[in-house]
């Protein structure tokens, strides 16, 4: 699967993305193993980021130990990358995605998350990578997607923009 997506364009530059599935390499000092490297970066970015520590990042070994994971459901790790490099590295992942397609009970729901890093915020990784997942999901007879979402503390009282 290769989503590609123009993010919203900016006065500077229009930035398009190609997502694809994280290969799952024998092990993580394979060449292949980039995605989970750079899905590992992302969840580290974010996590400090959102909660100010990255203790409870995923790594890339809990990554691809979870892509092990396929009796009860189909496990699909998915990255965004910028469009125009041929041979990403771990560096190039700006955001990913984890779909869980569940094999015998629940078949007619597909559970994701989303994670950009904030530095590649606003430019169009996030929605390139829910066009995919949602792609996956029809393609799996899916017809629900619930979809997770991590976030701070809520801003203190009074903060300009808070509700």
């Amino acid at each position: 699967m290769t989503q590609t997506s123009s993010g919203p364009a900016t006065p500077t530059a229009v930035h398009a993305w190609r997502v694809l599935p994280a290969p799952v390499p024998a092990t993580l000092d394979h060449a292949d193993a980039w995605a989970l490297h750079g899905a590992a970066t992302v969840s580290r970015e974010v996590d400090a980021d959102t909660y100010g520590h990255e203790d409870l990042a995923f790594t890339a070994q809990y990554l691809w130990a979870k892509l092990q994971e396929q009796e009860y459901a189909r496990r699909v790790r998915l990255v965004a990358v910028p469009a125009g490099v041929a041979e990403p590295e771990p560096d190039d992942v700006a955001g990913s995605a984890s779909v869980i397609l569940p094999r015998h009970s629940n078949e007619h729901l597909a559970h994701a998350s989303v994670t950009v890093r904030p530095r590649s915020r606003r430019r169009g990784v996030g929605t390139a990578l829910l066009r995919a997942v949602e792609e996956l999901a029809v393609a799996a007879g899916r017809t629900t997607v619930i979809l997770e979402s991590e976030h701070g503390a809520e801003p203190a009282e009074g903060t300009p923009g808070a509700m």
